[in-house]
């Protein structure tokens, strides 16, 4: 298994318009941070022309608070996080108009001294599960936001992040995993779905405040990865480890020596070694190249051993990989942009100016059949691949 996991540095809404819903498999969703496999790619196909440009058209926008939260979509709900003088909230959209379906206070009374929620709700079962700035994790249901469970992280494990909590929960078959930000015990846990009772809770290979959890292999060896921070020598520097599923013990660890970052682990390949990393939001893997941000460039590199196969300076951005194409978001010029995922040449398709420039957007786009919804800190926009 390779593991992206060193060097590729990626920092990654207005009353809506009534829009005819686009089409897409009657099983797309977007359900979870980086998507159905949480590797940032989407199996819809037939989104895009086999061929010539790609026309994208804006079909909504819907004012948000701030919160770099990413959008979960499944069925007819779209749930993400935002914030506002009052604290963080859960809100959930209409995919299909952007219209208020419900929200939910998530930390009454405390203002986030951030720049809004970091952690994106994965969506399970008819449950919406949601992580606070404030350590505070809900399970609400999808339909009318009710809450099912709440779990209080900071009383039960001793989360207490600078910067608040911000890693974005994970859920595979009844169980959910959650990286807690405690300092020094109890950092990883895995709950019961649906009760919210503990299964384990375990220290972990070093603390792993803000990244968020993936997973790799089968049964029995199912493993838990986690990007964790080593503090210990004094500048922090990332590294990579592995828990068992099943009760959480630590299984291997790779510690990096010159990187740092958020990024979710990527699994790739066949062995271990480490090949590179993204500072929030991983680059995209198919067909043995990798595609992410890498500072101001856009950029193709060789998986097996990271030499570029092209770079274009598109300045920073976040990306998702959707039939054939990569769908990438700039930062702060607020461009979308749709590339050719061709490790011959970079070839633009389409390009739109989707948000306001200046407003930092984070948070990668999530794309369910051929509607791609991006955000920034004032608003969430769907946008339609046309014909």
């Amino acid at each position: 298994m390779r593991l992206l996991a060193a060097a590729l540095l990626s920092s990654l809404l207005a009353v809506p318009a009534q829009a005819p819903p686009p089409p897409a498999p009657s099983d797309a969703s977007w359900p979870q941070w980086l998507g159905p496999s949480r590797d940032g790619r989407s199996p819809s196909t037939g989104v895009f022309p086999a061929s010539g440009p790609v026309r994208l058209k804006v079909a909504w926008r819907r004012p948000v608070g701030p919160g770099t939260s990413g959008l979960s979509v499944s069925g007819d709900r779209l749930v993400t996080l935002d914030s506002d003088e009052k604290g963080a909230w859960a809100v959930a959209l209409s995919p299909r108009d952007g219209s208020v379906a419900w929200r939910v206070a998530l930390d009454p009374g405390v203002p986030d001294e951030e720049r809004g929620p970091g952690s994106t709700p994965v969506i399970a079962g008819g449950l919406a599960y949601a992580l606070s700035p404030a350590c505070q994790l809900r399970a609400l249901d999808l339909a009318t936001g009710k809450v099912a469970w709440h779990v209080d992280l900071k009383a039960q494990f001793g989360a207490s992040p600078r910067q608040g909590c911000a890693s974005s929960p994970l859920v595979e078959g009844e169980r959910l995993f959650v990286q807690t930000g405690a300092p020094e015990d109890k950092r990883v846990a895995a709950l019961d779905r649906a009760t919210g009772s503990v299964a384990w809770a375990v220290k972990g290979a070093a603390r792993a405040n803000y990244s968020s959890p993936n997973l790799r292999g089968g049964s029995p060896s199912r493993e838990l990865l986690i990007n964790h921070t080593d503090t210990s020598k004094g500048e922090p520097r990332s590294g990579v480890s592995a828990l068992r599923t099943a009760d959480g013990e630590l299984v291997w660890q790779y510690d990096l020596d010159k990187f740092w970052s958020f990024a979710t682990p990527v699994p790739v390949g066949d062995d271990r070694s480490p090949a590179f990393t993204a500072y929030v939001a991983a680059p995209v893997y198919r067909d043995g190249y990798l595609y992410g941000h890498g500072g101001d460039f856009l950029r193709c590199l060789k998986a097996s051993d990271g030499t570029t196969a092209w770079e274009e300076r598109t300045y920073p951005g976040s990306v998702a990989l959707v039939d054939g194409q990569i769908v990438s978001l700039s930062i702060t010029a607020g461009l979308l942009r749709i590339v050719e995922a061709n490790p011959q040449a970079y070839r633009e398709r389409a390009r739109l100016q989707v948000l306001e420039p200046g407003s930092r957007a984070e948070t990668p786009p999530s794309v369910v059949g051929r509607r791609i919804f991006v955000r920034n800190d004032e608003e969430v926009v769907a946008v339609d691949v046309e014909g």
